[in-house]
Order: C-alpha cells, then sequence, then structure tokens
C-alpha cells in the first residue's frame, strides 16, 4: 500500500497491520518529511507500544537519510532488547 503523507503512514501504523515499511523523506514542499514517520516509529519501540516490523529509509537526501536510519536502527535496537 502507497501513502504520501506522514499522517497517513502513522495512522497505517497505528492500524497494527504493517509488517514492512520503507520511507522516502521529502513528501513536498511544506509538508512534513519522512524522518518524522521515522522518529514516531522509533519513539513507540522504545515505549514498546510498536510490534517490530522491518524499517528501511530509502530517501535519497543526504542530510535526512542518515537521520533516518540512525532513528531506525535506535528501534530495532529497542524491539531486540523487549525481546531478550
Amino acid at each position: 500500500m502507497w501513502v504520501f503523507t506522514t499522517a497517513e503512514a502513522i495512522a497505517l501504523l497505528e492500524s497494527g497491520s504493517v509488517t514492512w515499511i520503507s520511507l522516502d523523506n521529502d513528501l513536498g514542499e511544506g509538508e512534513p518529511e519522512g524522518y518524522t514517520v521515522a522518529c514516531w516509529i522509533e519513539e513507540r519501540a522504545y515505549f514498546g507500544t510498536l510490534d517490530r516490523l522491518e524499517v528501511f529509509a530509502h530517501s535519497d537526501n543526504t542530510v535526512a537519510n542518515p537521520k533516518m536510519r540512525a532513528a531506525i536502527k535506535n528501534a530495532r535496537r529497542y524491539w531486540a532488547a523487549r525481546e531478550s
């Protein structure tokens, strides 16, 4: 399923039906960015309110992509800590 805004992505994630997601950062001038979704995932993983899922960043944005990957790495670390 394709979504085009951070609000749509977060709503879908909240539904609990997502098993993997690939994020782009640049969603349009003046729109919240994919990094917002990556941070949302990271926060929910930290608090244990989002089940583990596969998360990828496919953005070509050279500034945002490393930040998104760091948030994803943290989420994976939080999930792993809860699973052990």
